[in-house]
C-alpha cells in the first residue's frame, strides 16, 4: 500500500499527526518535503507499507467527517483548481485522486462502506 499526501503550508501540523498515526500502524515514511509554487504553497509526504488491521480507524478519522459525497465532490476540484486553475484538468484530477482512493480502498475487509462513499463523490465529480 502506498499513500500520498499534500497538504497547505497552514496543514502542517495536521501532515506530521498522519505521517505518526501511519508511522504506528507500520508505514514507513519513503518520501517528505515541502515547497512554494506559483500556485500552491504545501508540504507533502509518501509512506508505503503493507496493509495494517486497524485501518478502519483511520479511514473513519481521516475520509468522510460528515460531509456528503456532492460537498467533498466540489471541494476536490476546488482544491485542485486552486493548484492548476484549469476547471476540466482540475475535475481530471479531483477524479485521479478519488479512484486512488478506492483503489487503497478494495480489498480492506472493514472499508466498504467507506468505498461506497468514494464512488459516491466519484459520481458528483463526473456530474459538475
Amino acid at each position: 500500500m502506498e499513500i500520498k499526501i499534500l497538504v497547505k503550508e497552514n496543514e502542517k501540523a495536521e501532515l506530521d499527526k498522519f505521517i505518526e498515526t501511519c508511522k504506528e500502524h507500520g508505514m514507513e515514511l519513503t518520501r517528505e518535503g515541502g515547497g512554494r509554487l506559483p500556485n500552491f504553497s504545501g508540504y507533502y509526504a509518501e509512506l508505503k507499507g503493507v496493509r495494517w488491521q486497524k485501518a478502519d480507524t483511520l479511514i473513519k478519522k481521516y475520509m468522510s467527517n460528515n460531509i456528503t459525497p456532492k460537498e467533498k465532490a466540489v471541494g476536490l476540484v476546488d482544491k485542485h483548481y486552486s493548484i492548476c486553475g484549469i476547471t476540466r484538468f482540475s475535475k481530471a484530477y479531483a477524479l485521479i485522486t478519488v479512484n486512488e482512493i478506492i483503489e487503497a480502498l478494495v480489498g480492506c475487509h472493514t472499508a466498504e462502506e467507506y468505498v461506497n462513499y468514494w464512488f459516491n463523490v466519484k459520481s458528483e465529480i463526473e456530474k459538475l
